[in-house]
Order: C-alpha cells, then sequence, then structure tokens
C-alpha cells in the first residue's frame, strides 16, 4: 500500500505525481506534536524531494521552486524516530535541515 491511500483524497497528491511520490529525503521544517484538533497526533511538514514532472503550469506561472507538504499523522500504534534533524532558518521565512526518511506502514 502506497502512503498516500491513506489519505483522504489521494487525489491531491497522485494527481500531481501520478502517484505516491517518496518521503525518502524528505525536507524537515516543522514537527507539532499534541495538536488540538488532531487529537494527540504529529504534524511533520516540509518539502518533498522531488517536484511533479511535469510542473503544474499555475506552479510555473508562479514560480514554484518546492513542494510543500504537511502530513497529518493520527491513531499512530507506533512510531519511531532515529536521531534528530538539526533545522536552521532557511532564509525563506522556513527552517531546514539534513533531509529525513519517513516510512508510513
Amino acid at each position: 500500500m502506497a502512503w498516500t491511500d491513506l489519505l483522504h483524497d489521494p487525489r491531491t497528491v497522485t494527481g500531481l505525481y501520478g502517484c505516491a511520490p517518496s518521503l525518502l529525503g524528505f525536507k524537515l521544517e516543522t514537527i507539532g506534536l499534541g495538536e488540538l484538533h488532531m487529537s494527540g497526533g504529529v504534524v511533520l511538514s516540509g518539502d518533498l524531494r522531488a517536484l511533479p514532472d511535469p510542473m503544474p503550469v499555475r506552479w510555473l506561472r508562479q514560480g514554484k521552486s518546492r513542494a510543500f507538504a504537511a502530513l497529518y499523522l493520527h491513531d499512530l500504534s507506533v512510531s519511531e524516530v532515529f536521531g534528530i534533524p538539526l533545522l536552521h532558518p532557511n532564509g525563506h521565512f522556513g527552517f531546514e535541515g539534513k533531509p529525513v526518511d519517513i516510512r508510513i506502514e
């Protein structure tokens, strides 16, 4: 099963990419723990490693150069974190660090 199969509407991602893009090399910007609307869930946000190919015309017109994603994870039975990404300001109103590999099973 692809991670996009767990989304409420997988087409929001697969419509751009044609399939589930890899979460390996995810450029993590924020980790939100225990968000109120998530009932104790986790939010991971940052940039996907690859841009859609072909790029949506709207993105090209707007000069987009990154594919931001926010992964709202809830009802987790097991989660493991190995290491801590060292985040630093990226100069574009966000943070980035060493890319991380995310696996959703």
